[in-house]
């Protein structure tokens, strides 16, 4: 895992080797048919066309279709666990949702809720020409290029933003946000 460090935040980064676990079809069909509900609407911190399903209440992890989705990211985020000041603890997913975004979409800097321990970034679809993730700081920036197959972690007060979005293929992830629950000895 590459650990990238800006001002005072740290994004974590990796990557999932085995397309299997994120694209295929049982992944993409229910994929599809979240994003293609009456609820996905058009996420209002975008510039531009998208679709989220941001403010549906369902839980992925759940999924028999995410079951080794879900397991590698668990696997992921227990790397970095020191980095949230817990040894011992299991990670709970407060929420997850799906962005789609097409050419010329672009979003809007901002934080994530203060209340959960870190958010994860896992980038289903990105193609050529594909949007990057952006870390603000001030008037300074800096530049992530997105990957299929690629995860961010980063603790929810990291300001992130994302650059337009120059493909006519849609660039897609999976969000989610997490706790980790203390372990009682």
């Amino acid at each position: 895992m590459e650990t990238i460090n800006f001002y005072n935040y740290q994004l974590h980064i990796s990557h999932c080797n085995d397309v299997e676990i994120y694209h295929n079809d049982a992944i993409n069909s229910t994929i599809d048919t979240l994003l293609s509900k009456s609820h996905a609407h058009y996420d209002e911190s975008q510039i531009g066309d998208a679709l989220s399903t941001v403010g549906l209440n369902f839980d992925m992890s759940g999924l028999p279709e995410f079951y080794n989705f879900y397991s590698w990211l668990v696997s992921q985020i227990s790397l970095i666990r020191n980095t949230y000041n817990y040894k011992n603890g299991r990670i709970k997913f407060t929420r997850t949702w799906i962005n789609q975004m097409f050419e010329g979409c672009e979003g809007a800097c901002h934080t994530h809720p203060n209340d959960v321990d870190g958010v994860t970034i896992f980038y289903t679809r990105a193609p050529e020409n594909s949007s990057d993730l952006i870390l603000v700081n001030d008037s300074d920036t800096l530049n992530v290029p997105v990957k299929p197959g690629m995860l961010v972690i980063h603790k929810p007060d990291v300001p992130h933003a994302i650059s337009k979005h120059m493909s006519t293929l849609p660039r897609e992830c999976i969000i989610t946000e997490f706790k980790i629950i203390p372990e009682i000895l």
